[in-house]
């Protein structure tokens, strides 16, 4: 991940998001090796970090980085990527992917290979396997979960990954941002069950979601709503580029409550509770102290750095 790659390729960029309220050491050493590994595929990349309240920030600032900041510890990444989204719309790049700053993929020509695909699809998920890095022994292999769509036509959400890295062509994010209201995470799994919304077992698949289950009636519309829109956008042209990522270790994944945590948010109203700040992000709406903390306390029990528990500090 050293030598430096010039794909020659000027219509698609990348973007990424780095928000650390728990301070995880883990966090930025992952940042800091993908960043290495996306200089190492000559694709422009910029960063959206997000500070809360009056954290020091961890990134260098500089063009390529744009930091703000707002007051409310929640999962944040969606907002931050459409913020980054917006930018890259607007010098002029024609195909975004957004990828996690904890992966890197193993062939070095990729960004070529994703323009090229879009000129086929409208949504590329950005590998077929990913290989999870453990704290010992060989690596977690998992299939992505459009390449197993896309080679079958079923939705597979149990036995794939929809995470880790994605394009689309510009004129779908500017239609349609990513859904953004996934506030303990879980937003690749809505993105891309929506992109999926034109299959007929679609409606079963939704209602089989954890995420979803969870959900009041306010936030089901929301989100079936915007999954009508983006399904629209993508038409059913997906794809997946024929390369492997990897993974950088940040802690057990026992430890991100993949089901228990959508209980924290169970009585989420979207339209009531939640408000955006000047920056686009999230921020409380009203003073539900219980729910508040709840949330903030998932960052904390994540423990990525495979550490006990941190004091807690939800508004900042």
């Amino acid at each position: 991940m050293t030598t430096q790659y010039n794909p020659f390729t000027d219509d698609l960029a990348v973007v990424c998001c780095h928000f650390n309220p728990m301070h995880y050491r883990s966090r930025l050493r992952n940042y800091r090796q993908f960043t290495a590994a996306m200089a190492a595929s000559g694709v422009r990349l910029l960063t959206v970090e997000l500070a809360f309240g009056d954290d020091s920030w961890e990134l260098d600032g500089g063009d390529d980085v744009v930091q703000i900041r707002t007051t409310d510890v929640m999962w944040q990444k969606e907002c931050l990527l459409n913020r980054g989204i917006r930018q890259l719309i607007g010098e002029g790049y024609e195909k975004i992917a957004w990828v996690d700053a904890d992966v890197w993929f193993h062939d070095p020509a990729w960004p070529v290979r994703a323009s090229a695909a879009l000129d086929e699809h409208r949504l590329i998920q950005l590998f077929e396997s990913v290989h999870r890095q453990q704290p010992v022994g060989p690596p977690e292999v998992k299939r992505g979960s459009a390449a197993r769509f896309c080679r079958n036509r079923r939705i597979d959400t149990d036995d794939s990954t929809p995470g880790y890295g994605w394009a689309a062509r510009a004129e779908v994010l500017a239609e349609v941002p990513l859904y953004d209201a996934m506030i303990v995470g879980g937003g690749d799994a809505a993105i891309f069950l929506a992109s999926c919304s034109g299959v007929r077992s679609w409606r079963p698949t939704l209602g089989r979601q954890h995420w979803f289950r969870s959900m009041n009636m306010a936030c089901r519309r929301r989100y079936v709503a915007w999954a009508a829109r983006w399904g629209a956008a993508i038409g059913g042209r997906i794809g997946y580029l024929a390369q492997h990522a990897s993974t950088f270790y940040h802690g057990s994944r026992k430890n991100r409550l993949f089901h228990q945590r959508w209980s924290l948010v169970a009585g989420l109203d979207p339209y009531r509770d939640l408000a955006r700040c000047p920056e686009g992000c999230w921020r409380w709406a009203r003073d539900d102290v219980s729910m508040r903390q709840d949330v903030c306390r998932y960052f904390r029990d994540r423990k990525e750095d495979e550490e006990e528990a941190r004091p807690l500090n939800c508004r900042r």
